[in-house]
């Protein structure tokens, strides 16, 4: 079964939760179905009254981490709407292990009933009073995430999912622009170099309609069982639910020329190589490697074609690329600080041609 990030909820005493960020496995019709996606970074608390928590009525439920009796060493949040009860657990059960959020809090202070009385205050005007303490004394002296007081009328932005057993906390598509999709990481190994190329199934609603994508041949269908064996049996295996924006696009009649590495801005060099490298030296589209081109031929061996990851001969390349898109081999070559890029990290990108183009 896919595997899908969300929060396991553990009740650890009366009016007090543990709320652990975990991964756990749900089945690929049921997610998709239920548009389940993995829940990454912070999640959206609204107090639902206008004029509290700043000025959109909204906090960040924020995880840290926690060193708990009975849970050991994880990443959570500490959730009740008591601020007493929430104080007798952490004092009964917390151990504040060097690293996690309730250590950093106290620095050089005890672990005691006056602290965690300290602790209930500040997190009571915080949450229950909605006071705004963004930029205030009180907001610097709360511990940066991990617990949570919550009024009678906040309003989570997830669902709740029994899985085997086990209440979690699991994200749902809202966004009208997003859509659920089960992904595969799959690299390919292409002259000794790691090429990532997902393959996906993407759902529509609300008929439904799926698009998917399987290393080499990209479709349409109105239910699972048609498609390709073989991509549901890999995401039952390895697939990871997660919420996508960009569209899976129809890009399996292009034809791969060549493979390039865009360097991070940390590895450039001061100049590109002279002139661009051997087999680069016809026109082409750069599409990065993501997208559902295909890197392996009929057989599934992959593609034999140039590949640069050298920094210079790369950088020759993009920047002859017009919106860092359209490469053109004889044109003017800019400067390495005006090619786009991210500061510490690459991507590899494709060039590419429409098959028709190249018979």
């Amino acid at each position: 079964m896919p595997k899908i990030k969300g929060l396991k909820v553990h009740p650890v005493m009366e009016g007090v939760e543990v709320w652990e960020q975990s991964t756990a496995q749900l089945p690929l019709q049921q997610a998709l179905e239920g548009e389940m996606v993995s829940l990454e970074g912070s999640v959206a608390l609204s107090r639902g009254r206008p004029g509290r928590w700043g000025r959109q009525g909204v906090r960040e439920l924020r995880p840290a981490s926690l060193d708990l009796e009975g849970l050991g060493r994880i990443r959570g949040v500490v959730v009740s709407r008591s601020a007493t009860r929430l104080a007798q657990y952490l004092l009964r059960a917390a151990r504040p292990s060097r690293g996690t959020v309730l250590a950093s809090w106290l620095k050089e202070r005890e672990l005691d009933e006056a602290s965690m009385a300290e602790l209930g205050e500040l997190l009571e005007q915080a949450w229950l009073l909605g006071r705004d303490v963004e930029g205030s004394p009180l907001s610097r002296r709360l511990p940066k995430g991990g617990m949570v007081l919550l009024p009678d009328s906040a309003e989570l932005s997830l669902a709740k999912v029994n899985i085997d057993g086990l209440d979690w906390w699991i994200d749902r598509v809202r966004d009208p622009h997003t859509v659920c999709a089960v992904v595969q990481d799959r690299f390919l190994m292409m002259g000794g170099r790691r090429i990532p190329q997902p393959l996906q199934i993407r759902r529509h609603g609300p008929m439904p309609l799926y698009t998917w994508y399987d290393g080499l041949r990209h479709g349409h269908a109105s239910s699972l069982e048609a498609l390709p064996p073989s991509l549901l049996e890999g995401m039952e295996e390895r697939g990871w639910m997660r919420s996508v924006k960009d569209p899976l696009r129809p890009l399996t009649d292009l034809d791969v020329r060549f493979l390039v590495r865009r360097p991070s801005r940390n590895e450039r060099p001061r100049h590109p190589a002279p002139s661009v490298p051997p087999g680069c030296g016809q026109p082409a589209i750069l599409v990065r490697s993501t997208e559902p081109v295909p890197l392996v031929g009929p057989g599934g061996r992959p593609l034999d074609v140039t590949i640069v990851d050298d920094p210079a001969e790369a950088l020759a390349v993009l920047g002859r690329a017009y919106d860092s898109r359209i490469y053109v081999p004889h044109a003017p070559c800019l400067p390495p600080d005006e090619v786009p890029g991210r500061a510490s990290r690459s991507e590899w990108l494709l060039g590419v041609l429409p098959s028709c183009l190249v018979a």
